[in-house]
Protein backbone atom coordinates (compact mmCIF):
# COMPACT_ATOMS: atom_id res chain seq x y z
CA UNK A 1 0.00 0.00 0.00
CA UNK A 2 1.40 3.36 -1.02
CA UNK A 3 2.16 5.93 1.66
CA UNK A 4 -0.17 8.96 1.64
CA UNK A 5 1.14 12.06 -0.04
CA UNK A 6 2.49 14.84 2.12
CA UNK A 7 1.16 18.38 1.81
CA UNK A 8 4.34 19.42 -0.04
CA UNK A 9 3.95 16.59 -2.54
CA UNK A 10 0.31 17.49 -3.19
CA UNK A 11 1.23 21.12 -3.68
CA UNK A 12 4.05 20.17 -6.05
CA UNK A 13 1.79 17.95 -8.15
CA UNK A 14 -0.88 20.63 -8.37
CA UNK A 15 1.74 23.20 -9.38
CA UNK A 16 3.10 20.95 -12.13
CA UNK A 17 -0.42 20.12 -13.34
CA UNK A 18 -1.18 23.84 -13.64
CA UNK A 19 2.06 24.61 -15.44
CA UNK A 20 1.74 21.69 -17.85
CA UNK A 21 -1.84 22.68 -18.64
CA UNK A 22 -0.90 26.29 -19.37
CA UNK A 23 2.08 25.35 -21.55
CA UNK A 24 0.03 22.73 -23.39
CA UNK A 25 -2.68 25.32 -24.05
CA UNK A 26 -0.10 27.76 -25.42
CA UNK A 27 1.59 25.17 -27.64
CA UNK A 28 -1.66 23.72 -28.95
CA UNK A 29 -3.04 27.19 -29.64
CA UNK A 30 0.08 28.22 -31.53
CA UNK A 31 0.11 24.99 -33.54
CA UNK A 32 -3.55 25.36 -34.50
CA UNK A 33 -2.96 28.92 -35.61
CA UNK A 34 0.06 27.85 -37.65
CA UNK A 35 -1.96 25.10 -39.31
CA UNK A 36 -4.75 27.50 -40.25
CA UNK A 37 -2.39 30.25 -41.41
CA UNK A 38 1.09 28.73 -41.96
CA UNK A 39 2.47 31.85 -43.68
CA UNK A 40 0.91 34.49 -41.42
CA UNK A 41 2.56 36.09 -38.38
CA UNK A 42 5.64 33.89 -38.59
CA UNK A 43 9.21 34.06 -39.84
CA UNK A 44 9.30 30.36 -40.71
CA UNK A 45 8.63 30.87 -44.45
CA UNK A 46 12.04 32.61 -44.59
CA UNK A 47 13.72 29.43 -43.30
CA UNK A 48 11.62 27.24 -45.61
CA UNK A 49 12.52 29.35 -48.64
CA UNK A 50 16.22 29.36 -47.68
CA UNK A 51 16.22 25.56 -47.60
CA UNK A 52 14.66 25.49 -51.05
CA UNK A 53 17.18 28.02 -52.38
CA UNK A 54 20.02 25.93 -50.98
CA UNK A 55 18.83 22.79 -52.76
CA UNK A 56 18.57 24.67 -56.08
CA UNK A 57 21.87 26.60 -55.69
CA UNK A 58 20.10 29.96 -55.57
CA UNK A 59 21.30 33.10 -53.79
CA UNK A 60 20.30 32.95 -50.12
CA UNK A 61 20.77 36.63 -49.40
CA UNK A 62 19.32 38.41 -52.43
CA UNK A 63 16.29 39.72 -50.51
CA UNK A 64 18.19 40.23 -47.20
CA UNK A 65 15.36 38.51 -45.25
CA UNK A 66 17.46 35.43 -44.56
CA UNK A 67 20.13 36.32 -41.98
CA UNK A 68 21.68 33.01 -40.99
CA UNK A 69 24.71 31.13 -42.26
CA UNK A 70 24.74 28.97 -45.40
CA UNK A 71 25.11 25.90 -43.17
CA UNK A 72 21.77 26.63 -41.51
CA UNK A 73 20.11 26.87 -44.92
CA UNK A 74 21.57 23.48 -45.73
CA UNK A 75 20.18 22.03 -42.52
CA UNK A 76 16.77 23.52 -43.35
CA UNK A 77 16.74 21.89 -46.80
CA UNK A 78 15.02 18.65 -45.62
CA UNK A 79 12.14 20.77 -44.28
CA UNK A 80 11.90 22.50 -47.66
CA UNK A 81 10.91 19.14 -49.15
CA UNK A 82 7.78 19.15 -46.99
CA UNK A 83 4.63 21.26 -47.39
CA UNK A 84 4.89 24.58 -45.56
CA UNK A 85 2.26 23.66 -42.97
CA UNK A 86 3.96 20.37 -42.03
CA UNK A 87 7.47 21.84 -41.98
CA UNK A 88 6.16 24.70 -39.83
CA UNK A 89 4.62 22.21 -37.41
CA UNK A 90 7.82 20.17 -37.09
CA UNK A 91 9.99 23.27 -36.62
CA UNK A 92 7.78 24.75 -33.90
CA UNK A 93 7.42 21.55 -31.89
CA UNK A 94 11.15 20.83 -32.09
CA UNK A 95 12.16 24.32 -31.00
CA UNK A 96 9.74 24.42 -28.06
CA UNK A 97 10.72 20.92 -26.92
CA UNK A 98 14.45 21.76 -27.00
CA UNK A 99 13.83 25.08 -25.21
CA UNK A 100 11.83 23.54 -22.36
CA UNK A 101 14.27 20.62 -22.07
CA UNK A 102 17.17 23.06 -21.68
CA UNK A 103 15.46 24.80 -18.75
CA UNK A 104 14.57 21.46 -17.14
CA UNK A 105 18.14 20.23 -17.51
CA UNK A 106 19.47 23.47 -16.05
CA UNK A 107 17.32 22.88 -12.97
CA UNK A 108 18.59 19.31 -12.66
CA UNK A 109 22.18 19.46 -13.93
CA UNK A 110 23.05 23.16 -14.23
CA UNK A 111 24.08 25.67 -11.59
CA UNK A 112 20.58 26.21 -10.20
CA UNK A 113 20.12 25.61 -6.48
CA UNK A 114 16.35 26.02 -6.54
CA UNK A 115 14.59 23.43 -4.33
CA UNK A 116 12.57 20.89 -6.35
CA UNK A 117 9.26 22.13 -4.94
CA UNK A 118 9.80 25.46 -6.74
CA UNK A 119 10.79 24.07 -10.15
CA UNK A 120 7.27 24.46 -11.54
CA UNK A 121 7.39 28.16 -10.66
CA UNK A 122 10.27 28.65 -13.10
CA UNK A 123 8.16 27.36 -15.99
CA UNK A 124 5.19 29.45 -14.87
CA UNK A 125 7.25 32.65 -14.99
CA UNK A 126 8.88 31.54 -18.22
CA UNK A 127 5.58 31.32 -20.10
CA UNK A 128 4.61 35.03 -20.47
CA UNK A 129 8.21 35.88 -21.39
CA UNK A 130 8.24 33.25 -24.15
CA UNK A 131 4.89 33.69 -25.90
CA UNK A 132 5.98 36.23 -28.52
CA UNK A 133 8.96 34.34 -29.90
CA UNK A 134 7.20 30.97 -29.83
CA UNK A 135 4.18 32.45 -31.60
CA UNK A 136 6.18 33.75 -34.57
CA UNK A 137 8.41 30.65 -34.81
CA UNK A 138 11.71 32.46 -34.32
CA UNK A 139 14.95 30.59 -33.71
CA UNK A 140 15.67 32.50 -30.47
CA UNK A 141 14.40 29.73 -28.13
CA UNK A 142 16.73 27.30 -29.90
CA UNK A 143 19.60 29.79 -29.64
CA UNK A 144 19.41 30.21 -25.87
CA UNK A 145 18.74 26.48 -25.40
CA UNK A 146 21.97 25.58 -27.21
CA UNK A 147 23.90 28.10 -25.10
CA UNK A 148 22.44 26.50 -21.96
CA UNK A 149 23.28 22.99 -23.17
CA UNK A 150 26.84 24.14 -23.86
CA UNK A 151 27.21 25.51 -20.33
CA UNK A 152 25.63 22.42 -18.77
CA UNK A 153 28.01 20.18 -20.74
CA UNK A 154 31.03 22.22 -19.68
CA UNK A 155 29.98 21.92 -16.03
CA UNK A 156 30.06 18.15 -16.47
CA UNK A 157 33.44 18.35 -18.29
CA UNK A 158 31.83 17.10 -21.51
CA UNK A 159 34.00 19.42 -23.55
CA UNK A 160 33.31 18.06 -27.04
CA UNK A 161 29.55 18.36 -26.55
CA UNK A 162 29.92 21.85 -25.09
CA UNK A 163 32.03 22.96 -28.07
CA UNK A 164 29.56 21.45 -30.55
CA UNK A 165 26.61 23.26 -28.96
CA UNK A 166 28.40 26.62 -29.09
CA UNK A 167 29.61 26.02 -32.65
CA UNK A 168 26.10 25.17 -33.88
CA UNK A 169 24.58 28.25 -32.27
CA UNK A 170 27.38 30.39 -33.73
CA UNK A 171 26.41 29.35 -37.25
CA UNK A 172 22.79 30.04 -36.36
CA UNK A 173 23.43 33.54 -35.00
CA UNK A 174 27.00 34.78 -34.76
CA UNK A 175 26.88 36.70 -31.50
CA UNK A 176 26.20 33.73 -29.13
CA UNK A 177 29.85 32.88 -29.82
CA UNK A 178 30.39 35.28 -26.91
CA UNK A 179 29.39 32.47 -24.53
CA UNK A 180 32.00 30.22 -26.14
CA UNK A 181 34.71 32.84 -25.86
CA UNK A 182 33.93 33.27 -22.16
CA UNK A 183 34.09 29.51 -21.66
CA UNK A 184 37.48 29.64 -23.38
CA UNK A 185 38.59 32.24 -20.81
CA UNK A 186 37.34 30.06 -17.95
CA UNK A 187 38.61 26.73 -19.33
CA UNK A 188 41.37 27.63 -21.81
CA UNK A 189 43.14 24.26 -22.01
CA UNK A 190 39.98 22.19 -22.27
CA UNK A 191 37.82 24.38 -24.49
CA UNK A 192 39.74 26.60 -26.92
CA UNK A 193 40.97 23.92 -29.32
CA UNK A 194 37.73 21.96 -29.17
CA UNK A 195 35.68 25.04 -30.03
CA UNK A 196 38.00 25.83 -32.93
CA UNK A 197 37.77 22.26 -34.20
CA UNK A 198 33.96 22.25 -33.95
CA UNK A 199 33.68 25.54 -35.86
CA UNK A 200 35.96 24.25 -38.61
CA UNK A 201 34.16 20.92 -38.81
CA UNK A 202 30.74 22.54 -39.21
CA UNK A 203 32.13 24.95 -41.79
CA UNK A 204 33.52 21.99 -43.73
CA UNK A 205 30.14 20.27 -43.52
CA UNK A 206 28.65 23.14 -45.55
CA UNK A 207 30.91 22.25 -48.45
CA UNK A 208 29.88 18.60 -48.27
CA UNK A 209 26.18 19.45 -48.51
CA UNK A 210 26.47 21.55 -51.69
CA UNK A 211 28.84 22.50 -54.49
CA UNK A 212 31.94 24.15 -52.96
CA UNK A 213 31.88 27.11 -55.39
CA UNK A 214 28.27 27.87 -54.50
CA UNK A 215 28.91 27.50 -50.76
CA UNK A 216 31.93 29.79 -50.88
CA UNK A 217 29.91 32.44 -52.72
CA UNK A 218 27.12 32.22 -50.12
CA UNK A 219 29.56 32.60 -47.23
CA UNK A 220 30.94 35.71 -48.91
CA UNK A 221 27.41 37.11 -49.22
CA UNK A 222 26.64 36.20 -45.61
CA UNK A 223 29.67 38.07 -44.28
CA UNK A 224 28.91 41.05 -46.52
CA UNK A 225 25.28 41.37 -45.45
CA UNK A 226 26.04 40.85 -41.75
CA UNK A 227 28.79 43.49 -41.72
CA UNK A 228 26.45 46.21 -43.01
CA UNK A 229 23.59 47.07 -40.68
CA UNK A 230 22.29 50.64 -40.82
CA UNK A 231 19.04 50.19 -38.96
CA UNK A 232 20.28 52.46 -36.20
CA UNK A 233 19.92 55.39 -38.59
CA UNK A 234 16.12 54.94 -38.72
CA UNK A 235 14.60 56.13 -35.43
CA UNK A 236 11.40 54.08 -35.69
CA UNK A 237 13.22 50.99 -36.92
CA UNK A 238 15.83 50.92 -34.20
CA UNK A 239 16.60 47.61 -32.49
CA UNK A 240 15.35 47.35 -28.92
CA UNK A 241 18.81 47.54 -27.39
CA UNK A 242 20.93 49.84 -25.24
CA UNK A 243 21.33 52.20 -28.21
CA UNK A 244 17.59 52.93 -28.26
CA UNK A 245 17.40 53.32 -24.48
CA UNK A 246 20.24 55.84 -24.54
CA UNK A 247 18.62 57.67 -27.45
CA UNK A 248 15.36 57.90 -25.50
CA UNK A 249 17.38 59.48 -22.67
CA UNK A 250 18.76 62.09 -25.08
CA UNK A 251 22.15 60.43 -25.62
CA UNK A 252 22.96 59.87 -29.29
CA UNK A 253 25.95 57.75 -30.27
CA UNK A 254 27.68 57.27 -33.60
CA UNK A 255 28.16 53.75 -34.94
CA UNK A 256 31.88 53.65 -34.18
CA UNK A 257 31.42 54.59 -30.53
CA UNK A 258 28.54 52.16 -30.12
CA UNK A 259 30.63 49.36 -31.62
CA UNK A 260 33.33 50.18 -29.07
CA UNK A 261 30.71 49.93 -26.29
CA UNK A 262 29.57 46.55 -27.62
CA UNK A 263 33.10 45.18 -27.61
CA UNK A 264 33.86 46.75 -24.23
CA UNK A 265 30.77 45.13 -22.71
CA UNK A 266 31.96 41.69 -23.74
CA UNK A 267 35.49 42.48 -22.57
CA UNK A 268 34.15 43.51 -19.14
CA UNK A 269 32.41 40.14 -18.73
CA UNK A 270 35.66 38.40 -19.72
CA UNK A 271 37.48 40.51 -17.14
CA UNK A 272 34.97 39.41 -14.50
CA UNK A 273 35.62 35.77 -15.42
CA UNK A 274 39.37 36.35 -15.02
CA UNK A 275 38.73 38.12 -11.72
CA UNK A 276 36.68 35.14 -10.58
CA UNK A 277 39.54 32.79 -11.47
CA UNK A 278 41.94 34.98 -9.49
CA UNK A 279 39.59 34.91 -6.49
CA UNK A 280 39.07 31.15 -6.94
CA UNK A 281 35.33 31.42 -7.42
CA UNK A 282 33.62 28.08 -7.88
CA UNK A 283 32.55 26.76 -11.28
CA UNK A 284 28.85 27.25 -10.49
CA UNK A 285 29.33 30.92 -9.71
CA UNK A 286 31.36 31.44 -12.88
CA UNK A 287 28.93 29.59 -15.15
CA UNK A 288 25.97 31.43 -13.62
CA UNK A 289 27.71 34.71 -14.34
CA UNK A 290 28.52 33.69 -17.91
CA UNK A 291 24.94 32.54 -18.55
CA UNK A 292 23.18 35.56 -17.09
CA UNK A 293 25.52 38.31 -18.28
CA UNK A 294 25.91 36.82 -21.77
CA UNK A 295 22.11 36.68 -22.06
CA UNK A 296 21.97 40.36 -21.13
CA UNK A 297 24.84 41.29 -23.45
CA UNK A 298 23.20 39.59 -26.43
CA UNK A 299 20.09 41.72 -25.92
CA UNK A 300 21.51 45.07 -24.83
CA UNK A 301 24.62 45.06 -27.02
CA UNK A 302 23.97 42.41 -29.66
CA UNK A 303 22.83 43.25 -33.22
CA UNK A 304 19.21 43.83 -34.29
CA UNK A 305 17.39 43.02 -31.05
CA UNK A 306 13.61 42.79 -31.45
CA UNK A 307 10.94 42.54 -28.74
CA UNK A 308 10.57 38.79 -29.34
CA UNK A 309 14.34 38.35 -28.98
CA UNK A 310 13.95 38.89 -25.22
CA UNK A 311 12.98 35.23 -24.91
CA UNK A 312 16.76 34.73 -24.73
CA UNK A 313 16.68 36.42 -21.31
CA UNK A 314 13.60 34.51 -20.14
CA UNK A 315 15.37 31.42 -18.74
CA UNK A 316 18.05 33.43 -16.95
CA UNK A 317 15.68 35.85 -15.21
CA UNK A 318 13.08 33.18 -14.42
CA UNK A 319 15.69 30.96 -12.78
CA UNK A 320 17.31 33.88 -10.95
CA UNK A 321 14.02 35.29 -9.63
CA UNK A 322 12.83 31.94 -8.28
CA UNK A 323 16.22 31.25 -6.69
CA UNK A 324 16.19 34.69 -5.06
CA UNK A 325 12.83 33.98 -3.41
CA UNK A 326 13.50 30.34 -2.51
CA UNK A 327 16.87 30.91 -0.87
CA UNK A 328 18.10 33.43 1.75
CA UNK A 329 18.70 36.42 -0.52
CA UNK A 330 18.58 39.95 0.94
CA UNK A 331 15.21 41.67 0.61
CA UNK A 332 16.58 44.45 -1.58
CA UNK A 333 17.94 41.88 -4.04
CA UNK A 334 14.59 40.11 -4.14
CA UNK A 335 12.90 43.45 -4.78
CA UNK A 336 15.36 44.22 -7.57
CA UNK A 337 14.80 40.83 -9.24
CA UNK A 338 11.03 41.18 -8.92
CA UNK A 339 11.10 44.69 -10.38
CA UNK A 340 13.22 43.64 -13.37
CA UNK A 341 10.96 40.64 -13.98
CA UNK A 342 7.78 42.71 -13.70
CA UNK A 343 9.10 45.29 -16.16
CA UNK A 344 10.08 42.59 -18.67
CA UNK A 345 6.71 40.83 -18.42
CA UNK A 346 4.89 44.17 -18.55
CA UNK A 347 6.95 45.24 -21.54
CA UNK A 348 6.13 42.04 -23.41
CA UNK A 349 2.43 42.45 -22.62
CA UNK A 350 2.43 46.12 -23.62
CA UNK A 351 4.04 45.36 -26.96
CA UNK A 352 1.46 42.63 -27.63
CA UNK A 353 -1.51 44.89 -26.91
CA UNK A 354 -0.11 48.16 -28.25
CA UNK A 355 0.20 46.84 -31.81
CA UNK A 356 2.67 48.76 -33.93
CA UNK A 357 3.05 51.77 -31.64
CA UNK A 358 6.71 52.78 -31.79
CA UNK A 359 7.60 55.76 -29.64
CA UNK A 360 11.07 55.61 -28.14
CA UNK A 361 10.00 54.92 -24.55
CA UNK A 362 7.64 52.09 -25.50
CA UNK A 363 10.59 50.61 -27.39
CA UNK A 364 12.79 50.86 -24.28
CA UNK A 365 10.72 49.07 -21.63
CA UNK A 366 12.46 45.72 -22.00
CA UNK A 367 15.90 47.31 -21.98
CA UNK A 368 15.16 49.00 -18.64
CA UNK A 369 14.21 45.65 -17.13
CA UNK A 370 17.38 44.08 -18.54
CA UNK A 371 19.62 46.82 -17.09
CA UNK A 372 18.05 46.27 -13.65
CA UNK A 373 18.67 42.55 -14.03
CA UNK A 374 22.35 43.23 -14.80
CA UNK A 375 22.57 45.12 -11.50
CA UNK A 376 20.97 42.17 -9.71
CA UNK A 377 23.36 39.68 -11.33
CA UNK A 378 26.43 41.70 -10.38
CA UNK A 379 25.23 41.93 -6.77
CA UNK A 380 24.51 38.18 -6.83
CA UNK A 381 27.88 37.00 -8.11
CA UNK A 382 29.88 39.35 -5.88
CA UNK A 383 28.02 38.40 -2.69
CA UNK A 384 30.20 35.62 -1.30
CA UNK A 385 27.64 34.47 1.28
CA UNK A 386 25.26 33.38 -1.49
CA UNK A 387 27.88 30.97 -2.91
CA UNK A 388 29.57 29.73 0.22
CA UNK A 389 27.74 26.39 0.31
CA UNK A 390 28.70 25.30 -3.23
CA UNK A 391 32.27 26.58 -2.99
CA UNK A 392 32.85 24.89 0.36
CA UNK A 393 31.78 21.58 -1.23
CA UNK A 394 34.19 22.15 -4.11
CA UNK A 395 37.17 22.76 -1.85
CA UNK A 396 36.31 20.07 0.73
Amino acid sequence: MEAPLTDDERHRRKAWATVITLWAALIIGVLIRSLLKPASGTVFPIFHTAGDHWMHSQDLYAGHDYLYSPLVAGLFSPLALLPLWLANLLWRTTVVAVYLMAVLMWLREGTSRIPAKYHASVFLILLPLSVGSINNAQSNPLVIALVMFGLIASRASRWALAALCIAVVTYLKIYPLAAGLLLAVLFPKQFIWRLGAALLALGALSFVLQKPSYVLEQYHSWVSTRSVDERHYSVMNRPRDLWTLLYACGIELNLRLYFFIQISGGACIAALVLFGRLKKWGTDRQLTMIFTLTSCWMLLLGPATESATYIMLAPAISLAAVEAFSRPFPRWMRALAATALTILIGGAAFISFAGRRRDLWSMSIQQIGTVLFVVFVLAWVFRNSLWRDTEEKTTS
